[in-house]
């Protein structure tokens, strides 16, 4: 019989890595400068500074989740696994300066024409929470993400299925309310055609 558990976990983890892959190389190949939404039931375009507030939502959002996974984990020392994207001049030093296990690295081009990889490995959470820790939201922001703001985390047995999907749920709402003030209060928001994606609602 077939464990769908333990099917998730393998999955889980190829889409995060195909998702990092995917949004480097498409934002750096398209640097667009507005963003479009859809919450409420209505679409708007998002340029000027509700563009940059939403960058910076994001990357909040980001930051919010990696710190709260972190804090999921009760041994420190437990040895957690984690991917991340990024040019191969800087990788190394990386690994090495973090004491990270590499279980798997794939060669990719980053745009225009940078030697990059797709790295996976096992990191030990005190590491990791260093790491998280000396964030800031530029480093996660679209616009001029860094090696460290590629960083994600693959499910492990440190933190359960449940608490991934309620940490999930709290960006979403987090991001959700954050949109709605920018909305409210922003210079930039425009209205748009709705297009296929899937609806922010509470």
């Amino acid at each position: 019989m077939v464990s769908f558990t333990r099917l998730g976990i393998p999955i889980i983890a190829a889409l995060i890595i195909g998702g990092l892959i995917s949004f480097l190389l498409v934002f750096n190949f398209y640097p667009e400068k507005h963003e479009n939404i859809q919450i409420d039931g209505k679409c708007y375009e998002l340029t000027g500074d509700a563009h940059k507030a939403y960058n910076s939502l994001i990357s909040q959002s980001k930051k919010n989740s990696l710190v709260s996974q972190i804090n999921k984990i009760e041994n420190m020392n437990a040895s957690i696994p984690i991917t991340f994207v990024g040019q191969n001049t800087e990788i190394d030093d990386f690994i090495d300066k973090n004491q990270i296990f590499v279980t798997t690295r794939d060669n990719i081009t980053l745009f225009p024409n940078i030697s990059g990889s797709v790295v996976s490995g096992n990191i030990s959470a005190i590491n990791l929470s260093s790491i998280i820790n000396k964030l800031d939201l530029n480093s996660l922001s679209s616009a001029s993400k860094t090696l460290e703001g590629s960083l994600a985390v693959i499910p492990n047995s440190q933190i359960t299925p449940q608490e991934f999907k309620e940490v999930s749920l709290l960006q979403e709402l987090f991001v959700q309310d954050g949109l709605r003030k920018i909305i409210r209060n922003l210079e930039g928001v425009n209205p748009a055609e709705c297009r296929y994606q899937p609806e922010l609602h509470s």
